[in-house]
């Protein structure tokens, strides 16, 4: 085995672990601030873009320099998207 796919494997389940930490924190910060965005009168379509826009940068923020930053994204856009179509 080469010594980047030890260093890999060692250290993947690390760097999963911190892509979910990230991943989870950024879909609870967005579901707060979609539902304080509703609650204070938003209309549903503006909150549910100017959210998903703040909560998706963030989430690449934090995982800039990643290497399956783009994959993740995706996945968090779309979880996002998920929670705002069903309020």
């Amino acid at each position: 085995m080469s010594i980047f796919a030890t260093i890999d494997k060692l250290v993947h389940p690390a760097y999963q672990s911190m892509l979910g930490h990230i991943r989870s924190g950024t879909l609870d910060r967005f579901k707060d601030a979609f539902h304080k965005a509703l609650n204070r009168g938003d209309e549903f379509s503006v909150a549910a873009y100017d959210c998903t826009e703040s909560f998706t940068s963030l989430f690449d923020e934090g995982c800039a320099g990643n290497f399956h930053q783009s994959k993740c994204s995706q996945r968090v856009a779309a979880m996002i998207f998920s929670t705002a179509k069903h309020g």
